[in-house]
Order: structure tokens, then sequence, then C-alpha cells
């Protein structure tokens, strides 16, 4: 640690005392701090550091220099070092300066704007770029180099049983003293003092002139002297140091007592202890890997990650994220990696890993052939094809991205065919990570631990799970160890020439399940490689071709396989060994989905083919009865087996191991040969994502709150966030708890908690949905304030662009007085900040917001996110509390513009089309008393209002106020066409009364409801396909309209009970046709005498909509009704313009429109009777008619809003 010139600020370096254990860890892996020691904020600096007696170095300013020593990566990269030298001006400790210079720099200080350092025996002067300014030797080793004044600098150097004591002025070295080693030492004190400091330091300098500003002190060497020098700390312990007081326990997670023992400039001895208060200004630092925390373990249950798993990397760490490599990039570490190019380094902290600079194959260099030669490209990406996918993180984690690194659920011991989470089980585990799904050295028992002649530790283990290079660096010397061992025991593939791709057959077997070595005191025993990977082996059909080259058909399979081409082997590859199946990736590549484009593509070049198919190994080549106990001959059931499938294994164990060598095909004519796309480090491929990290406060006003569901103040991750808010308060899990094997407990809704590497800050959280509060899966997530708000506030929930899913994301805010709850839909496809309402908080009870991932249609698809939370405290309670809800009148079908998580996926059953556009003539609605409409003053963040939206196309009253479950969203029908017949209207959203947007406070609904329980869209879809200007049809649909007014009386009575204090304007539909129509229109599917009747069914619509306000309101609801017949000002469709007609008046509702217009709208699909789709829109195309048919238009929703408006002014809201 130094302080600065002024005395204001100490710059620490820190790190575990484990970290001395370990060079890579003690050159670069020590942590960095500024402290302001005024207030005790505290600063973390981003990059790690030197663990040195000489770092950091203070000058007589306010800046300070950090080193770091960055060793070669691997022999190949050269013996050279460079150091790395950042100044930081400690005022302002965001902005750094940083320089690189060769060999190892110590002792390095700020003097004006350069830097002087030791290398060997000179001082270097560095100007601002690093370049060497000056050059002054010392005649021995320069160190603890200090200010001296503002320009020039104190040191020592030593040379053999002396030491110099000496300073550098004006370029020219100036010695001020000899001294026996070890008897003094130089510190430095404030504004470019120095101090002289040991037992007999003032006889010591007797006689010698020093310089102004150096004093002797007359102390132990190793004493710290406060800057003036008035006090002397002789010594200071906790009883923790590993040289001193073993007291052997364990860490509480509280800040420990500092014991000192020191001496005042007078004599005084004086004896104090300090029990700091704890941490100040931010998170604790990153885990030191390998190392067991100084703070105390958090609670199990409000963590996701495990904190007693078995594996060497987390799950669900924050600060433990795998980047999600492109195709490209897989394959180019892949081509590097088998001919040893993968040397190049890593910087410290490469993707915000928190690991020091390092090369892949310098942590792991590739082995040496036995017979020489190098692994053929193909069948290395053979392997990663068939391990991962070419993975290195989740499944779930789109290209560019990171989340969790790539594991199964091996790495909670759980049965892969059937995992039951509540049986996780430590003892079982199988901890493979990544693109190679590398195992080997990822336990927590294999830290420190020699392996295939690599020593473990958990640096290594750490780059393994996030970094893909590494991984593959690791993954190959498996493979290249198992070749050596087949090939030293004999088992050689045909001439046994490592170029070609067939003679790994061996190495491959053993890469997936083992070699059994020889036992010598039990020569006849089996040995080789195992049953389980033999093609002769039953378990794969005799008559299957080689893997991805030619349909298999096997109908006695469980399911049936019958496959239309070859790389549809690729769904089932249990039906092949696994040899087999790297074969066929090595010549047919894995197809993978490819974001930017949108379709599955090859990912890697394939290898050099020459007659492959003769290359292969016959079924039988590797049963032998004198060598294996297999007789092709035979079939049988084993003993020790009898489930199994009869084969040709004599042995009832089915240890038929092979260990001959064998030669099936002439590897000069027949075999495969490597296929390089990438022969050199660069140009390497860049990957990019579809998604991003949202970084800035965007969509939100400036006096917001922001929790998030990380709390780092340093970006984590690829794509994290520098945070530039202060944290409002905290955010953790809920899980429930178990007892599962072994008396453990356990988290079940830990195995389905994942993170991602974007959303706000550059992280968030999301599971998957249940349906029973009692599920095992349950996550529950909180964000709760530091500070309890008091007074109004709205609350605001932040979106990811992925990840979020479900159309019942429940939050639960907990104002202190009560609780409140909104359901919202998540399946926004962009970063969103969504409010879910204003409600007033008493600091008097706890405060929080809690989203789980139970809901009513859980079924465990679905995703649930939790990114970040804001309050935003109002000044007073606003005036208006506005709730738009009702049918697609009311949404904005028909203006386009729709919000994409009410506007998605017809044809599947996570279909959701209530289409709420931005567009819609609510939105656009202005208050008495504003010249803004609504959608501007929420734009404006304006406090005085409160807007909510839940209209959904389709809905009927009766589903609006509907609180029962309905049926298909746990037992959907088996049909598309019946799925999507049963959810229209409501798809999966809580119905608009249960969602939420209602209670004492609304003051405004502004309510759309009664045309589709009148059956409306029916009536139109008749009349064009048929006549329907008859007097029994008309009468019968007046009659349908009037008995829907029964629901929407209900629906009023609904609304008013939730929201007693709110005037509910009913928004009647206008007229579709205009008054004076075209003789015919929309290809003459309707008539005259059709749009008259549908005209004057409009009017009667009308009529009664407002019978049943005017009833409601006799009946003492606050109920009003808007006209929209009039309203529309006879704007309808298929106008008949002419000279007696003013042909300027618009034509704001929409005729026939095509579908689809959006995703949730009709199209065509696959066995969907749902749709009308006809042949007369298009010619020669049958097309679906769009549900904005028939609907205003954006200019129509202009009208609407301009009706609304009035009204509202006219019937006294304000």
């Amino acid at each position: 640690m130094c302080i600065t010139g002024s005395g204001r600020r100490a710059v620490a370096i820190y790190a575990p005392r484990q970290f001395t254990n370990r060079e890579n860890l003690l050159n670069a892996g020590a942590f960095a701090a500024v402290v302001d020691l005024d207030t005790g904020t505290v600063t973390k600096l981003p990059e790690r550091y030197s663990l040195a007696y000489h770092n950091p170095g203070c000058g007589a300013g306010e800046n300070a220099v950090l080193t770091r020593l960055e060793m070669p990566a691997s022999r190949q990269a050269g013996t050279t070092a460079r150091s790395v030298l950042t100044t930081v001006d400690t005022r302002r400790p965001s902005g750094s300066r940083k320089v690189l210079a060769t060999g190892q720099l110590t002792s390095a200080i700020p003097v004006g704007d350069t830097t002087v350092a030791a290398k060997g025996d000179a001082l270097l002067t560095l100007d601002r770029r690093g370049a060497i300014r000056a050059t002054v030797r010392t005649g021995g080793s320069p160190f603890r180099l200090m200010a001296d004044g503002p320009s020039d600098v104190a040191l020592q150097v030593a040379r053999g049983a002396e030491v110099d004591l000496a300073r550098l002025a004006g370029g020219r070295l100036v010695p001020v003293a000899t001294v026996p080693t070890g008897t003094v030492k130089l510190r430095p004190g404030g504004v470019g003092r120095v101090f002289a400091v040991g037992g007999r330091a003032s006889r010591h300098l007797v006689g010698k002139r020093l310089p102004a500003g150096w004093r002797p002190v007359d102390a132990p060497p190793d004493s710290d002297v406060s800057r003036t020098g008035d006090l002397v700390i002789t010594r200071a312990v906790t009883g923790r140091e590993a040289a001193g007081l073993a007291s052997g326990r364990p860490s509480d997670g509280q800040a420990d007592r500092v014991d000192i023992k020191a001496r005042l400039r007078a004599g005084d001895e004086v004896r104090f202890s300090i029990l700091p208060s704890g941490l100040v200004g931010g998170e604790s630092s990153p885990a030191a890997p390998g190392s067991v925390t100084t703070l105390a373990d958090p609670d199990a249950a409000t963590v996701a990650y495990d904190l007693d798993g078995s594996c060497a990397v987390r799950r669900n760490d924050p600060t433990v994220q795998a980047y999600q490599p492109t195709r490209q990039q897989v394959e180019w570490a892949a081509d590097l990696a088998v001919h040893g190019q993968l040397t190049f380094q890593r910087p410290a902290n490469w993707s915000n890993n928190g690991l020091p600079a390092y090369s892949p194959q310098g942590m792991f260099p590739s082995m040496t052939l036995a017979g020489g030669g190098t692994v053929p490209a193909q069948v290395f990406l053979g392997i990663l094809a068939q391990e991962s996918n070419l993975w290195q993180a989740s499944f779930h984690v789109v290209d560019g991205l990171a989340g969790n690194p790539l594991t199964s659920l091996g790495y909670y011991g759980l049965e892969l065919m059937a995992p039951d989470y509540t049986k996780i089980d430590w003892t079982k585990t199988d901890c493979g990570y990544g693109v190679g799904q590398v195992t080997s050295g990822m336990k927590k028992s294999d830290t420190g631990q020699w392996i295939a002649g690599v020593q473990w530790d958990h640096t290594k283990q750490k780059a393994v799970a996030l970094d893909y290079a590494t991984n593959i660096a690791a993954g190959l010397r498996i493979l290249q160890d198992k070749w050596n061992q087949t090939r030293s025991a004999g088992l050689i593939a045909n001439d046994g020439d490592p170029r070609y791709i067939e003679n790994w057959w061996f190495a491959i077997w053993a890469y997936n399940t083992g070699f059994y070595s020889q036992i010598p005191a039990s020569p006849a025993a089996p040995w080789g490689v195992g049953w389980a990977n033999n093609p002769a082996n039953p378990n794969y059909p005799a008559d299957r071709k080689m893997f991805l080259t030619a349909p298999l058909d096997v109908p006695d399979a469980k399911p049936p396989v019958d496959d239309d081409i070859g790389y549809d082997n690729a769904k089932h590859p249990n039906h092949w060994s696994y040899p087999e199946r790297v074969m066929g990736f090595a010549y047919t590549s894995l197809r993978r989905y490819d974001y930017e484009t949108g379709s599955y593509t090859p990912t890697y070049a394939t290898a050099q083919e020459r007659n492959k198919l003769i290359a292969q190994p016959p079924r039988f080549t590797f049963c032998v009865p004198a060598q294996n106990a297999c007789d092709p001959t035979v079939s049988r059931v084993p003993g020790d087996y009898p489930t199994a499938e009869p084969g040709p294994c004599t042995r009832d164990d089915l240890k038929c191991w092979w260990h001959s060598p064998v030669a099936w095909t002439d590897c000069s004519i027949n075999c495969g040969l490597e296929n390089r796309r990438y022969t050199t480090v660069e140009p390497r491929p860049y990957g990019s994502s579809i998604y991003d990290s949202q970084c800035r406060r965007t969509g939100l006003p400036s006096n917001a709150l922001i929790i998030d569901d990380i709390d780092s103040a340093t970006p984590l991750g690829p794509q994290g966030c520098a945070r530039d808010y202060t944290p409002a308060g905290k955010f953790s899990f809920s899980y429930p708890s178990r007892v599962g094997p072994n008396n453990v407990t356990i988290y079940p809704g830990k195995v389905d908690t994942h993170q991602i590497g974007g959303g706000f800050g550059g992280h968030f959280w999301f599971a998957h949905t249940q349906r029973s509060e009692t599920a095992p899966e349950k996550v529950t997530g909180r964000w709760t304030p530091t500070t309890r708000l008091n007074g109004w506030a709205k609350v605001m929930v932040h979106i990811p662009d992925h990840g979020a899913h479900t159309q019942q994301a429940k939050y639960v805010i907990n104002t202190g007085a009560g609780q409140k709850t909104r359901y919202i839909p998540t399946r926004t496809e962009e970063h969103r900040w969504i409010t879910l309402g204003t409600y007033q908080f008493s600091n008097v009870g706890a405060q929080s917001v809690e989203l789980s991932n139970i809901s009513e249609d859980g079924n465990g698809t679905e995703d649930v996110a939790w990114d970040a939370i804001a309050f935003v405290p109002l000044a007073a309670k606003p005036r208006h509390f506005v709730v738009a809800m009702g049918d697609s009148y009311g949404s904005g079908e028909g203006a386009g513009s729709y919000y994409y998580e009410t506007d998605n996926n017809y044809g599947n059953r996570a279909w959701n089309a209530c289409r709420r556009s931005m567009k819609s003539w609510p939105l656009l609605t202005r208050l008495p008393g504003s010249s803004s409409s609504i959608a501007s003053r929420l734009a404006a963040h304006d406090q005085s209002m409160d807007f909510q939206f839940v209209n959904c196309s389709g809905t009927t009253a009766e589903q609006m106020r509907s609180t029962a479950t309905p049926y298909y969203w746990q037992s959907p029908p088996s049909s598309i066409g019946d799925y999507h017949l049963a959810a229209e209207g409501q798809f999966r959203e809580m119905s608009q009364i249960e969602s939420g947007v209602l209670d004492g406070n609304t003051t405004l609904v502004l309510l759309s409801a009664g045309g589709n329980d009148a059956g409306f869209p029916s009536t139109m879809t008749r009349c064009a396909l048929e006549n329907c200007a008859t007097a029994s049809y008309e009468e019968t649909v007046r009659l349908r309209i009037d008995d829907a007014q029964v629901e929407v009386r209900r629906l009023i009575d609904a609304v008013a009970a939730s929201a007693p204090n709110a005037t509910v304007m009913l928004v009647g539909y206008p007229r579709i046709f205009a008054d004076y129509h075209q003789d015919s229109c929309v290809f003459a599917r309707y008539t005259g005498a059709e749009m008259d009747m549908l005209n004057r069914l409009a009017l009667h619509m009308r009529n009664a909509q407002r019978a049943t306000a005017d009833a409601a309101r006799v009946a003492g609801k606050r109920v009003q009704f808007t006209d929209m017949v009039e309203g529309m000002l006879d704007h309808g469709t298929c106008r008949k313009y002419d000279t007696n007609h003013d042909v300027l008046v618009p034509d704001d509702i929409n005729g026939v429109v095509a579908g689809p217009a959006g995703e949730g709208d009709f199209r065509m699909v696959d066995g969907d009777t749902y749709a009308t789709c006809v042949g007369w829109i298009v010619a020669g195309l049958n097309v679906c008619i769009s549900r904005a048919s028939f609907h205003p238009k954006d200019t129509g929703a202009v009208t609407y809003s301009s009706a609304v408006t009035s009204r509202l002014s006219a019937v006294g809201y304000n």
C-alpha cells in the first residue's frame, strides 16, 4: 500500500495469501483499489497486478503506478517477460494510462509526467508512451524507489553485504550513505518526505549530510511511519497471519480486529486496537481462484450457485461466465491446436473472465504422439461436434454472449435420461465442461493434482470452463493421451499413420469409454477398449450405413426411426458407436443454427475424402473369438445382463474387450486426410451476437433508483457493463430446500436456474415456469431497497431482449403497508423498461419486489427472467390513474406497430395476438387539461399520470372478467387449429380483471367491449363468403348484440368493483362501411345490401351499448359512453367518391387486409383449421385474412382518440 502526496488517498494491492504459492497469481493476480481516506469510499480497479513489496508506487502528487509482470505463455512464445505499468490518477481512478516495457521492471513510481522504475542494475525513466528517456546505471540492484520531493527519487541500491541509500536528482545518481544490509530501510512520507528507518538509524547516518526532507527514525526497519513521522507503527496483527498467531478459529465473515503497537515521535509507546466497520464502497473482490473465501459463505438458499458442489467451477456464479464462440471460432481453435499453434496470449481479464494473462497451449501444451505426427483436424472436430455441438457455454446462450459453462446434468449427479431434480448427488457428479466436455482435472478434488502431465490449479480449471480455446487445448491432450495409451499397448489401426483419419479409431474409442490397461498379475484377464463402442455390439442396428451418409429405418426402435436423408441420423446417434459417429462428423459437417442468417448451416470444413465408405471397418472387425471372446457366428444373451440384446460377445460379463492391432483397409488409398481452413493465428475470426447488453439508463427518468440482479461495479462477462449509478438495493434468490441423497440439503431449483451475459448491466437470470407453488423447482427472485421508500413511487422492471417468454410474469410489490400484484407478458424481444404501476410506499414495513417462476400455465417450457428493477419516487400522488382495457378496437388492431410481446408465435402454443399497438387510440387520447397525448406524457415520464394497457384483440367481455384457469393452459388440444380456437382472445395472459391494473386509485378506465361477444367477426366472415343480406340473418345478429349486453354489464360491474373510484368510459364501435359506399366492395365480396345491413347493425350495437351504460349509471356506476358511429365521422371503408361527395374525406377503416401483418397474425400453418385463408385476395395464391381487417387504421386511431378526448371533457372527467 502507498499514500499519495496529499495524504488523502491510499492505493492498496491485496490478495489472499494463497496467491503467493502460485507464480502466475503472484505476478499478475492481485487486486487493487483506491481508498479515499476522508470519506472511506473504495474504488476497485478493474485489472490485476503483481503481489510484490514494491507495488504500488505513489508519487509526490496524486498519481500512483501499479505494476504487473506478464511471463511468456509457453516456450514457443519465447523467453522474454514484459511489465505492464499502469498510472492511475487517484482523484479519478476510473481513468488510467498504461505502458508496456520489455523485461521485469520493479519499484515503479510516477515522477511528473514520467515513470521511474528499476530494471537490473539500472534506473529507467519512461515517458507517457513507454519510451525510455534515460538510463542511469547504479552499480548494484536498485530497489524501494519513492518520491523525494516533487521531482527527485530516493532509493536503495543493494551491493552484496551493504546497501547504498541514494537519490536520483537531476538525472544523476547521488549517494547519501552506505549501511549494512537489512539495518536501515527507506520509507516514504507525505509531500516527498523520506524516512530512514532502522533500530540504529541515527547512529548509521551520523555525520552524513542528509538531503532536505530526509530524517532518520530509530525503530525496527520494517516499521511503518506516518506521513509526518509523528507516529511509528511497529506492529499490527489480527491473529490470522500465516506467520502470526495461529488461532485456528474459522472465519465468520466479519472484519477482524487489528491490534496495533506504535510509538510517538516523543518516544511514548501506545497500544490500541481497531475494529473496521466492514466493507465500504461496494462489493467484495472476485473470489480468489482455488482459495477459501475470507468472507462468510452466503445463505445457500439465497444464491444461485451451489456452495457444496463437487465440480471445480461453479454454475450460476456471475463472476464465472463462459463466452459462447461462433462455429468459426471453434474451427479456428481446433485447426490451430492440432498443430500446436494455440500459443498466443490471452490478455489478463480476457472477456472479463477475471483471469491473469495466459496462453491456451501454454497451460496445456500439445503432447508428442507416439510414433510422431499430429491429430487430423477433422478427427478432433468430429469429437467436438459429438461432445457439445461446438458449444462452450450452455446451449441457452447464443453465439457471442456468455452464460454458464456447458455442463450436463451430471454436474448435479443426476440421471441423464430421466433426471429427478430432487436427487442431486454430489458423490456422482460428472464434471464435463465446454466444447470438449473436459472432465479430467475439473473436480474440486483435482485442484493441485498432477493429471496426465499437467498440474491443475483453479486458474487452469476456470480457463477450461470459460475459454473455448483453452478447453480445446485441454481436450486435445486427452485425445493425444488416448492415442499414446492405445498405440503403446499395441492397438494400432491399419498402418498406424496418424495422418489418416480412420487410423484414430482406437484413440477415439478410448476417448469416450476409456482404456483398460493390462494387469501384469493377471495377463489373461480382459483388457483394452470396452465392449460398449464395439461396432459388433447388438445395441447398434446391423444394417446401418456409415453415420450421416444414408437414411436409417428401424421400425422396432423406441421410438421408431424412419429417416428421410442421411443427416437425419444425427437425430438418433445412439444407433452408432462413438467412433462411428466421429467418423461421420469428420466427413459430414455438423449443422448448427446460425443466428445471423436464421438457418441451419455447416459449421466446419470436412475431411479430404477419398474412399470413405471403403475406409470404415466392417461390423465384425473387432470381433475375433481368439482375441476378445467375440464370435460373429453366435447370438446369445449374456448371463450377467439378462435384459440385453443377444449378440456375439460370448462372455456373460460382456468384457469382450479389444486389445490387438488390426488392419481393415489400405489407408494410403482409402482413408481421409486433414483439411484445415485455418493455418495461422491471424487473421482470426471474431464473434458477434444478435443480442447485446443494455449499459445505459435509456427509458428511465433521471431520479430512478436502480436495483440490478447482480452487484458489481466492474464488468462481468464479455458484454458486461461498467456501472454508472449507485445501487439502490440488493437482489437475492429464495430456493426451497430438500433433503437429498446421503442426507445432504439440496436446492432443486438451482438446476433450472441459468445466467445470461446480456440484459441491463450485462447480466440476467432465467428459469422455466412451473405450475405448483410447492414445486421443488420453484425459484423466487427478490429486489430489496437499501433505504425504505416513504410516499408514492412508480415501479419499473427491465425486460431483456431475449430469454423472457412467459405471458404470466407475476410481480408482487411489497409496499411496506401491503401487497400489490401485477401480471405482464414478457416476450418483448427488445430491452425495455415496463411500468408495473404507481404505488404508495410506507417505511413502516419491509419493502421488496418479488418474481417467481410459478405460473398458471407453467409446464417447464416458458422462460421467466430476472433482470433489473427501478423505483421512481414521485413528489405527490399522480392525478390520473388510467387503464385501457377491452378488445381489438381498443388494442389498436389495424393500426400496426404492435408491441412484440402481444404479437408473436401464430402456429404454436406460445401464441399471443393481443396486438396492443403503439398507435392505439388510448395512447393518443389527451386527458382534460393537457395538450399532450398519453403516449407523449409517458415518454416524458410525467409524474402526474399512471397508465396501464391490457387490451387484447379477439377477447370477449366474459374473458376479460373471468377468474377461471383456461383448460388449454395445462391440457392443450392436440390439433393446432383447435388450440387456436381455444386460445383466441386471452392466449396465455391473465384475464384483464386479474392483471392487477385496477384498484381504488384508478381514476379512468377506457373500455372497449361487446363486439366479440356479439360474434361480429364471424358475421363479417359469413358475409364475405356468402350472401347474408336477409331479414332473418339480420335479426339473428340483432339478438346476439342484445344478448352480449348482459356480458358487457357484468364486465362493467366487475370493473367498478375493482376500481370503485374510476370513471368507466365505454367506447363504442363505428360503422365499418361509409354511409355513401360503393355498389360492391372488397373484391366484390360485400354487396351494397350487405354493407347497408352491417351499418344498420352497427347502429343497433351503438344503441344497445348506450342503453347498457345508462342502466349502469342509474344503478350507481360511474359509467359514460362515447358514440363512435358519430365519432368516426363517417370515415368508414369502401367510400364511393364522385362529384356529389367530398373526395377529401379519409378512409379510416381497413377493408380486407392480407395476412400475416405481424407474427401473431393469421398465416398458413400445416394442420391449422382456424385461420380463414382464401384465394380471392391475391390471384393464384391462398392468402389468410388478417386480424387487422375491418379495424381502424392508424389515421382511424387518431379520429377515435379525438372523439374520446372530447367526450372526457364533456362528462367532466378531470
